[in-house]
């Protein structure tokens, strides 16, 4: 078993939402699953993508090529042609009918349509008037996922289960452990504890404290990457530091989505619209930028890098230069 599927749509969709219903669905089911997500936005209104690659046997790589994607879910009908060059011969198209109008010059809905029903395998629906229909107007993503369910590949009635516990009755992911046995709940715990070599904390600010930070040294964590707005308590930097693990923090290591969203209003500016692989290249050649910067303001005399310190004098020395070019200084 095999699917390599693309999820789209803009910032506040609820896009990242989907890809974690589907990727708890298949580990449940035993299976393995890659996630990659290439345009994860921290604002709303920007491109958001996400690759999963789910298969019965090990996987490899976490990036889907051209051509090769079964399934697109899209919440957005214009991010849905968007990545149609990824879609496979005989791949499928599930997408929402309702335009986030986000950009100059959006086409017309009508003409959107039309250019989704010449596709050979595709489901257009209303997600939204079904989340409505349903009383949970904010789950129109979720509604949109029960459209792609039965070509997904995994275990419907898990999916199924887990989409209604969360977004009907609002239950607690406890409740799915006690519905299907093979699956294992560690109650009132935190994934800290857990042997790893890199800790990827991305969800909320301070969700990881001195203790749980010490807990990962402990178990040989070697590396510390942030994709949230300050996950780390200071107490949890310090011990990083301490320790000379390898710890990004947020304001480099996450600046990805902000990028973002300034190359989508210099396209919008110069009123020209740059393919994905542009934009992959420029957001490569930011991120890329950023490390550097760390690297030249952060090394230290014991050769450790200290990322903290490098992106903080960067980004001063950035708005620094930035005001003596105004002259305002």
């Amino acid at each position: 078993m095999k699917r390599d599927i693309i999820l789209s749509g803009v910032g506040g969709q609820g896009i990242l939402s989907i890809a974690a219903v589907i990727g708890r669905a298949a580990l449940e089911d035993g299976l393995h699953i890659k996630q990659a997500e290439v345009h994860g936005m921290s604002q709303r209104g920007g491109d958001v993508q996400s690759y999963l690659r789910i298969s019965s046997s090990a996987i490899r790589s976490d990036l889907i090529p051209r051509g090769a994607a079964d399934l697109i879910v899209s919440m957005e009908p214009m991010e849905a042609l968007r990545y149609l060059p990824w879609l496979a011969d005989d791949g499928w198209v599930i997408t929402g009918i309702t335009p986030l109008i986000n950009i100059p010059n959006y086409p017309e809905g009508e003409t959107l349509r039309r250019e989704l029903e010449k596709l050979p395998h595709a489901v257009v629906l209303d997600a939204d008037a079904v989340a409505k229909a349903a009383m949970a107007p904010r789950s129109a993503n979720m509604a949109l996922l029960g459209a792609a369910a039965p070509l997904l590949g995994i275990d419907a009635a898990k999916l199924e289960y887990v989409m209604e516990l969360k977004n009907i009755f609002r239950g607690r992911i406890k409740e799915y452990a006690d519905r299907y046995p093979s699956a294992t709940y560690y109650p009132g715990q935190r994934p800290w504890g857990v042997k790893c070599d890199i800790a990827m904390p991305c969800a909320t600010q301070n969700e990881l404290n001195g203790d749980e930070a010490q807990a990962l040294v402990d178990n040989g964590c070697i590396c510390v990457a942030e994709g949230a707005n300050m996950p780390s308590t200071p107490d949890a930097i310090r011990i990083f530091q301490q320790h000379k693990l390898l710890y990004a923090p947020g304001k480099a290591a996450n600046a990805g989505g902000v990028a973002t969203s300034g190359l989508e209003m210099t396209q919008n500016s110069i009123r020209l619209t740059w393919s994905p692989e542009e934009v992959d290249a420029k957001l490569k050649s930011i991120m890329q930028n950023i490390h550097a910067v760390c690297v030249r303001y952060g090394t230290q005399s014991d050769g450790y890098i200290n990322y903290v310190v490098g992106a903080n004098i960067g980004g001063f020395m950035k708005v620094a230069n930035a005001m003596l070019a105004q002259g305002c200084v």
